[in-house]
């Protein structure tokens, strides 16, 4: 989005511009580990709910929040 024109709905910004906002972002956040831990919890998110499609993705994020 931020590197696609504006005319096509993005922000127009050049890959500079981009790298910097990125480092700036990373500088406020904390990284959570992706580990075995995690995709064992995904798993057994998916399974026990039955999700499917793109709402995978929603249960990976709280397989990672819930500290796995």
């Amino acid at each position: 989005m931020t590197l696609r024109p504006v005319e096509v709905n993005g922000l127009g910004w050049n890959p500079d511009a981009v790298a910097e906002q990125v480092t700036e972002l990373l500088r406020s956040l904390v990284l959570l580990e992706d580990n075995s831990a995690v995709f064992l919890a995904w798993m057994g998110l998916v399974r026990a709910h039955s999700i499917r499609g793109k709402k995978t993705h929603d249960d990976r994020l709280a397989a990672v929040m819930n500290g796995a």
